[in-house]
């Protein structure tokens, strides 16, 4: 669980980075990869739960 969560953060923090920072190199398929990842660990983690 810990694992996911820590994952989960991650996958969080690099949405955000790419939302935040122009100079983001990331398009829009790196934010939707991301944003799907976070929505897949959000939901494995409160299956677990």
């Amino acid at each position: 669980m810990k694992e996911k969560i820590e994952q989960l953060e991650y996958a969080k923090d690099a949405v955000m980075a790419c939302l935040k920072s122009a100079n983001c190199s990331v398009d829009f398929k790196g934010i939707v990869y991301w944003a799907g990842v976070v929505e897949r660990l959000r939901r494995e983690i409160i299956e677990a739960i």
